[in-house]
């Protein structure tokens, strides 16, 4: 008769054990690949976006699209690059309640991304994958927005608007091509991690904006408002306004935890390597 040998307990526990142990190490090398992975989809929809910029000012005079997406644009001036102020809350219950977290409960992924069909890059750039990283799973995880990038406020955004203090810093944004030095160096898009100060972890309000006081870039005069998504290996994507699109890498490991919630933004910017570049790098006008 043939006897069939088993195996015994201790054997299928070390076998258990050995696989546990791959897997512990192959678990970050996977992650890490996954992060790369997305982040070359991301910086190709830097410069997807970018260049859809680049060309609406060529056609407009070198004026800019509105950078801004929950404001009415003044008569004769450019509406917003996406137009989604509609699928969140009114700007009143912005303005009025700071707990707001700037999303309908009604609005459809649909709905969402018609709101970036309306908005003025869309005849330039007519896929609405290229405005969402595949690394941003707010969408899923909380009922968040759509968009992943955001122009900054002195691109025509929010530091042309009266609606919230930091528009009456040291700096008004630009509004045409022409009046910006070294573009080559001027940051245009960046990815956002939600609503800073107002309410960290939603979705990405009108523009992407620091407070920027005064004159100097000493950091008493300077730090974030709204947070960066860091969602690449500790590296973001950003584009500026001479069309080119690149990866920063973050310096301090403060702008990753003000993106988590852990810090304010005061706490992450004394010191911050990180926000003295993006604040050399945020453009704008002096105000007189």
């Amino acid at each position: 008769m043939c006897k069939h040998k088993a195996f015994t307990l201790i054997e299928l526990l070390v076998v258990i054990s050995i696989i546990a142990l791959l897997v512990s190490i192959l678990m970050p090398a996977l992650n890490i690949a996954r992060q790369q992975a997305s982040g070359s989809v991301c910086l190709a929809n830097q410069k997807s976006l970018i260049l859809a910029w680049v060309m609406w000012a060529g056609d407009n005079n070198d004026n800019m699209v509105g950078g801004c997406s929950y404001l009415n644009p003044p008569p004769g001036t450019p509406k917003p690059w996406p137009d989604n102020a509609w699928a969140y809350e009114p700007l009143s219950e912005v303005v009025n309640n700071p707990n707001t977290n700037h999303r309908s409960t009604t609005n459809t992924l649909e709905d969402r991304i018609n709101g970036i069909k309306s908005g003025a890059l869309w005849p330039y750039q007519e896929t609405h994958e290229v405005y969402h990283c595949p690394a941003d799973t707010r969408m899923d995880r909380l009922n968040l927005g759509y968009r992943t990038y955001s122009v900054t406020g002195a691109m025509n955004g929010e530091n042309n608007s009266e609606v919230f203090f930091w528009a009456g810093t040291y700096l008004k944004g630009y509004t045409k091509l022409t009046q910006i030095k070294n573009p080559s160096e001027k940051i245009v898009f960046v990815e956002e991690f939600g609503g800073g100060m107002i309410n960290p972890q939603n979705n990405n309000f009108g523009s992407w904006v620091m407070l920027i006081s005064g004159p100097g870039l000493d950091y008493k005069d300077i730090r974030f408002i709204d947070p960066l998504a860091i969602w690449h290996n500790q590296k973001s994507t950003v584009s500026f306004s001479d069309g080119h699109a690149q990866m920063y890498q973050c310096q301090d490991s403060r702008t990753q935890e003000f993106t988590e919630g852990k810090i304010d933004a005061g706490t992450a910017s004394a010191g911050n390597p990180d926000v003295k570049f993006f604040a050399r790098a945020y453009g704008g006008i002096p105000r007189r």
